[in-house]
């Protein structure tokens, strides 16, 4: 059971993990079986619960392979999950067949766009707001992303949506141009989604007015984004 690597270093099986589930893929263990070999074949020993020095030992080899670049803009890297920031900037907002007729107006034009953070895990997508120009930290406050599709746990409504196929801290604006080339038709909750003394299409009025999004236009959450990171609403 000898592994010859593309480098000189030679490795052996000497474990082997087993991942149990039931049918529904809801409950499940992890089983280590220690190998040893038998006429020139793998045998494996009966199971144990897996040990704290085997996850050491696993989170040790693979940092060693899935170093990466961290852009800037990235916040937190996970292996199933990104944060990142938008920084403000100009975007086409997509209104065709909005539910209000003021706002379905506003259909392909290029509107000023806040400070923005993404948060992608797993195939799950949520979108907030920043005030401010600093760099966010673990208790930074969070803001309404300002958008109809987003729920009020700040999950974005993918419905046709075409997402990218992987997580990547180099193609984050691959996610952010599948979120703004969706249709915002609706909001996806009663909530006001901002703190503009007027309607949602004034407040566009306003921004275009302004050349910008105004940091006191938006509302907060009351999500630090430590919580966001960790699925708070």
């Amino acid at each position: 059971m000898q592994l010859a690597l593309e480098t000189p270093t030679e490795v052996y099986a000497r474990k082997a993990l087993i991942i149990y589930t039931n049918h529904d893929h809801t409950e499940g263990l992890v089983m280590e079986h220690a190998l040893r070999e038998q006429g020139g074949h793998p045998v494996m020993a009966e199971g144990i619960n897996v040990t704290r020095d085997t996850i050491d030992t696993l989170l040790h080899l693979n940092a060693m392979h899935t170093l990466l670049f961290v852009p800037e803009h990235v916040v937190a890297v996970g292996s199933t999950s990104l944060a990142w920031i938008s920084p403000p900037r100009a975007r086409r907002l997509l209104f065709q067949g909005a539910y209000d007729k003021a706002v379905a107006q506003l259909d392909g034009q290029v509107l000023p766009q806040p400070r923005l953070l993404f948060v992608v895990r797993g195939r799950a997508m949520f979108v907030y707001a920043l005030k401010g120009q600093d760099r966010p930290g673990a208790q930074t406050t969070l803001c309404l992303a300002p958008y109809y599709n987003v729920f009020s746990n700040h999950q974005v409504c993918q419905g046709s949506m075409q997402l990218p196929t992987r997580i990547d801290p180099n193609n984050t604006n691959a996610w952010e141009d599948a979120f703004f080339y969706s249709n915002f038709v609706k909001p996806a909750g009663p909530a006001k989604v901002h703190a503009y003394p007027g309607t949602y299409r004034e407040l566009w009025d306003a921004v275009v007015d302004a050349g910008m999004f105004r940091d006191e236009w938006l509302l907060e959450t009351g999500l630090t984004l430590e919580q966001a990171l960790k699925g708070g609403r």
